[in-house]
């Protein structure tokens, strides 16, 4: 037992000698792993607590060494436990092969070609690898196929998807606006159905002054978005007692401004404004570029658009534009409201100087000598050659854009310089010898010749910070188009009519306006400032023409405000004075809108028979006089008595009633004029407070007599920190209206210079010089000598 004992403790001493000292190594004979030697006994004691691992790369080893018909591998246990400590899914070939001890020699029968098909079965394992081979190559060309097959299925699948899911929505849409411009349609048809009762009614008018122009035209604009608040003045709508109005200016007007326009029209005897006048603004205005315009970025401010609703709900509303565009209409449709007009998009084309041209043509109106609707250089120097030849005495020709809100498209041809013309001229033939076919073919050729060659130098913009060369000029005519007109050599002036066409088809001329031009080109049509009422041709004829284009545009249902524009000149041979339709503005234009403010202050009437305008007739107790006045400046303790003759007051702009006229002509009081500039741009203005500004306008008696109504108004389109304002002067006269706003710009030029700060007195940037030098010198040319205002004030100064 003893013996046993030893033997039993000999064995077990042996046992733990090889699992402390072995190195583990075992066989796999013929692709069975020898599990019954001492040396796997003692490697599976020692990775007795991995086991499980162990045990399957002892399986994969088996595999992969019976596939391949491997005789004899000798397994190193060590390398095997770090393999199956891995703990991988799989095990490849190579980890597999770090495991065999003989590596190099089992690697080579491996990479042996044809190892794996040995012993009695091989040609079933050789067909099942070729089946397998065979079955994998097809199955993945079938595979590849469908993937194929698939993707284009399921392209086509979301192409069909898309383009139904597209042309569902375009189907909406398209019945969703179909709807809408019934419905907008129906309501216009109501508008004018019922315009007698609607506007002898409350009702509530929405004013968006937009500028709703071609983008090529907004981006080069300056201070865009003040020009859009230039109308203010509509807020004097509120004069007729049945009207409510919501303004949308393009920006947050300051409170200064907001209470500047109240005073104001408690100047003008209205009581409440507050409560009848709603400003507003797109809350989204500053998240959009600049150039875009009022009424898109209205468009997409949801918050404004809801509070517009709330204004109009259950009364009578409707909407008076600015410059017209598609989006107006769009505007309009969300709104639930008809507009005061015809429909934008049949608008544009009247917009356009050929569309002037054609309508003015249908109602009888004389145009300026030319031609239009031209949109190569080619066409141009064909038609221009053409027009030089029928009118050889003509000398300046003028070539302008034909979609030009801002007056900035125009050129000058100087005919006299061709040298064609000159040897024409020589012959001294009469026109009627050159208006021969044939003669006037020859000609013509001969200046068609000479103007291919010299076009671009015989071509000058007039506004070369617009148009520096003629290439560029060329391309806006590719572009618009361009008209060709005879430029007079004895202009007169220019005058400015204002109509208002009633719904229900009545012709109003409202107002009629001298236009006040730069004197740096007398082609350049620089607008200084408007003069009311026009004196440069007689009023029957403005208004027989006006009336006439009035009447066309009843017949093509354009209704609302529109403005024209004529010239006046005189023959050259009998000086006989001679009128042109230059443009048509078929909407409500800054210098009609003036009138507004003017009629408030006044509360006159327009003689209908001579355009000019009285106030009441004074009251049999008399009035106050001159000398015991007050002049005031925007003071909210409007005289009772102003209130009071509203009752025989015109019902002219923004107030869309009938005009009531004179009720006697013999009962008429004094004659009132205004001139005025409702754009006026001095950076160095900024520079003065709100207060201060108008403290020193007080000072220097630039301020507005309430009793005798004359005196200057001030038009704020934003804070004084724009640089930009507006003035209105009414006098007895055209000359003392033109005297205060004299007084009015030297007061301010007095105070902040004529010419704008250079950069580097401004802190750098650019600083654009502003208008306000050339108007001024413009007003000082038209009323001559010194401002005998001012010079009284200053001399009462050095008196005292």
């Amino acid at each position: 037992m003893d013996d046993l004992r030893k033997n039993v403790e000999k064995i077990r001493g042996y046992n733990e000698l090889l699992d402390t000292y072995s190195l583990h190594q075992f066989i796999i004979h013929k692709g069975k792993a020898m599990r019954e030697t001492p040396e796997f006994v003692s490697f599976k004691r020692v990775a007795q607590e991995i086991w499980g691992g162990v045990e399957e790369v002892i399986k994969a080893l088996e595999t992969l060494l019976t596939r391949y018909f491997v005789p004899l591998a000798y397994v190193d246990g060590q390398r095997l436990m770090t393999v199956a400590s891995m703990e991988m899914a799989s095990f490849s070939k190579q980890d597999l092969l770090s495991c065999i001890v003989n590596e190099d020699q089992v690697g080579s029968l491996i990479r042996r070609p044809g190892q794996r098909y040995k012993g009695k079965d091989r040609k079933r394992r050789a067909a099942i690898t070729i089946q397998n081979v065979f079955r994998m190559w097809s199955n993945q060309k079938k595979y590849s196929r469908y993937r194929r097959h698939l993707s284009s299925v399921v392209l086509i699948q979301q192409v069909w998807r898309a383009y139904a899911s597209h042309e569902d929505l375009r189907r909406k849409l398209k019945a969703q606006r179909q709807q809408q411009h019934e419905q907008w349609e129906a309501r216009m048809q109501r508008l004018q159905r019922e315009w007698p009762r609607i506007k002898a009614n409350r009702r509530v008018i929405i004013h968006v002054p937009s500028l709703s122009i071609d983008e090529r035209f907004r981006i080069r604009a300056d201070n865009f978005a003040v020009k859009q608040n230039l109308q203010l003045s509509r807020l004097c709508g509120i004069i007729d007692a049945n009207v409510d109005i919501v303004y949308v200016s393009p920006f947050e007007l300051t409170s200064e401004v907001g209470q500047y326009f109240m005073k104001l029209l408690q100047l003008g005897g209205i009581a409440d404004p507050v409560t009848r006048v709603k400003l507003v603004f797109p809350e989204q205005a500053t998240r959009f570029p600049a150039h875009f315009s009022l009424t898109t970025v209205l468009l997409y401010s949801p918050h404004c658009l809801r509070r517009i609703r709330r204004c109009v709900k259950g009364k009578e509303a409707y909407l008076v534009t600015g410059m017209p565009g598609q989006e107006d209409k769009r505007l309009a449709m969300a709104l639930n409201v008809p507009i005061l007009g015809m429909d934008p998009l049949a608008t544009l084309p009247l917009m356009t100087k050929s569309g002037s041209k054609r309508f003015f043509m249908r109602a009888d109106v004389n145009v300026p000598t030319g031609t239009y609707d031209i949109y190569d250089e080619d066409e141009l120097i064909f038609s221009l050659a053409k027009l030089i030849v029928s009118h050889i005495e003509q000398n300046v020709w003028l070539l302008k854009i034909d979609y030009d809100p801002f007056g900035t498209g125009t050129a000058i041809v100087d005919a006299s310089v061709v040298t064609a013309l000159r040897e024409i001229r020589r012959e001294k033939k009469s026109p009627e010898y050159w208006r021969q076919p044939g003669t006037r073919d020859n000609a013509a050729r001969m200046i068609i010749a000479e103007l291919e060659r010299t076009i671009g130098k015989l071509v000058t913009p007039l506004h070369p910070e617009v148009y520096p060369t003629w290439q560029e000029f060329a391309d806006a005519i590719a572009q618009f188009g361009v008209v060709i007109e005879a430029a007079p050599s004895a202009i007169v002036g220019y005058i400015r009519a204002n109509l208002f066409v009633e719904p229900s088809g009545e012709v109003h001329v409202s107002s009629t306006q001298d236009v006040i031009l730069s004197t740096a080109s007398i082609h350049k049509r620089k607008v200084a400032g408007y003069a009311f009422p026009q004196t440069t041709a007689p009023y029957e004829a403005i208004r027989g023409a006006s009336m006439a284009i009035g009447k066309v545009l009843v017949d093509d249902s354009v209704f609302g405000y529109s403005s024209v524009d004529y010239l006046v000149f005189r023959e050259d041979k009998t000086h006989v004075p001679r009128l042109w339709a230059m443009a048509l503005h078929p909407y409500l234009t800054d210098s009609a809108s003036t009138f507004a403010v003017f009629h408030l202050l006044n509360r006159g009437a327009l003689n209908i028979h001579t355009g000019q305008y009285h106030l009441p007739a004074p009251a049999a107790s008399g009035v106050p006089s001159s000398s015991t006045a007050s002049s005031v400046s925007l003071k909210l303790n409007a005289s009772s008595t102003r209130a009071a003759g509203s009752a025989t007051s015109a019902n002219l702009v923004l107030q869309e009633a009938t005009h009531l006229g004179l009720v006697s002509l013999e009962k008429a009081g004094a004659q009132r004029t205004y001139a005025v500039n409702e754009y006026i741009f001095h950076p160095n203005v900024s520079t003065m407070q709100y207060s201060s500004f108008f403290h020193t306008c007080r000072l220097h008696g630039v301020c507005f007599d309430v009793e005798r109504c004359f005196g200057t108004i001030f038009m704020l389109a934003d804070s004084l920190t724009a640089g930009v304002f507006g003035i209105i002067c009414c006098g007895d006269t055209a000359s003392a209206a033109l005297g205060f706003l004299r007084t009015a710009l030297e007061v301010i030029g007095r105070e902040v210079g004529t010419q704008a700060l250079t950069d580097d007195l401004r802190g750098g940037g650019d600083c654009e010089s502003g208008n306000f030098a050339e108007v001024l010198t413009v007003v000082r040319t038209l009323t001559g000598g010194k401002s005998a205002k001012l010079e009284k004030i200053r001399r009462l100064r050095r008196g005292n």
